[in-house]
């Protein structure tokens, strides 16, 4: 991890603070001032909603594996080996904490029973693990924007993504406005 947060700080100013954050959950010093113009421009939850690297990493990884000719099943012990090694290497956040486990438990599910589970199941789960090891997460703006926007992202069916990107704002709005009073107007454009 720390290996990876070396060859990170040879990245471009902000580029190196965003991979640092997203991919191994640190918090530079500079983190904090940077965070301001994300802040103010609402694109917070893009923090907060860490899944979506989970989600391409598991993508990349099973194109990788089914290219190897690996069956299934082959795959899914490979991502339930992976995605907590992950979880260890991204720091343990509890967004990212979040993403695995909403990933990784129904892939458990489906090893153990032989039936495949619903991504609700694995957040719910996910959710009663986060509160157990942090019983103040829905507390803080990251915890109830990453399970808040995360259970809206599986419920919502399927719609375009333009289309989805204002529910996610819309729903994301109330709760970013009481933490931080602040809202711009180009979010919508640049969500």
């Amino acid at each position: 991890r720390q290996q990876f947060i070396v060859t990170m700080n040879q990245l471009p100013a902000t580029l190196r603070l965003y991979a640092i954050s997203l991919l191994v959950g640190g918090r530079p010093n500079e983190f904090r001032t940077e965070m301001t113009a994300v802040q103010q421009l609402g694109l917070l939850h893009l923090f907060s909603l860490s899944g979506m690297h989970v989600i391409l990493l598991m993508g990349m990884l099973k194109w990788v594996l089914i290219r190897a000719h690996l069956s299934q099943m082959a795959i899914n012990y490979w991502l339930l080996g992976l995605l907590p090694l992950y979880l260890v290497l991204g720091g343990g956040a509890d967004s990212l904490q979040r993403a695995v486990l909403t990933a990784w438990l129904p892939l458990l599910w489906q090893w153990l029973t032989g039936r495949r589970s619903l991504t609700l199941t694995g957040w719910s789960v996910a959710l009663m693990v986060g509160i157990t090891l942090n019983p103040l997460v829905l507390l803080s703006l990251g915890g109830q924007l990453s399970y808040g926007l995360a259970l809206l992202l599986i419920l919502v069916p399927a719609m375009p993504t333009w289309r989805l990107s204002l529910w996610v704002q819309l729903i994301g709005l109330p709760v970013i406005l009481v933490a931080t009073a602040q809202w711009h107007l180009l979010t919508i454009v640049v969500n």
